[in-house]
């Protein structure tokens, strides 16, 4: 079975990140995609969409407002059915943007900067690959959404259960 994505929510706070993937993302066909600028701001979409016509997808960066807030964004779009990914730079000991982008929690980098459309197509060919080929969590998700049709608590911590401890950790530490 191939999953369609007929709605994105793409979440960085640089700029020159967001003009780069809409670039890549302006190529695909049959997909909304929407963009935010901070976890914030995404976060708030991310529930407002839910009642109508929710997000499929959410990829967020990690650092925007605060070191890890992407972690909150992906607890957020699990919680509303959302297959939500951390993509985030790596590598410059100096720098959270670059050489490389690790993508969460696949544990997968690929070669680039975000401010790159090509990268932002190796994330997506990465995401979606893993997507078709491993659809557990991606079935669960739709499963719960049209079964249960509320946002659940239990459905986002189960979920970050793949990310690292230390997110997990910030996520239970804004929550509370």
């Amino acid at each position: 079975m191939r999953y369609a994505i007929d709605r994105l929510l793409v979440v960085d706070d640089r700029r020159e990140n967001i003009a780069a993937a809409k670039e890549f993302f302006s190529t695909l066909e049959n997909v909304l995609i929407e963009y935010a600028s901070s976890a914030r701001q995404a976060i708030e979409m991310i529930r407002e969409a839910y009642n109508t016509r929710p997000y499929r997808m959410v990829l967020t960066d990690l650092q925007m407002e605060e070191n890890t807030s992407g972690a909150l964004v992906a607890w957020t779009g699990f919680q509303h059915q959302a297959y939500s990914i951390i993509v985030t730079g790596r590598g410059s000991p100096n720098n959270h943007h670059g050489p490389s982008t690790l993508i969460l929690p696949h544990m997968t980098s690929v070669s680039g900067m975000k401010d790159d459309p090509k990268v932002w197509e190796k994330i997506w060919q990465t995401v979606y690959d893993d997507m078709q080929n491993k659809p557990m969590i991606f079935d669960a998700l739709q499963r719960v959404r049209e079964y249960v049709g509320m946002p659940l608590t239990s459905n986002a911590d189960t979920a970050m259960m793949m990310f690292p401890s230390e997110l997990r950790e910030y996520v239970n530490a804004r929550l509370k």
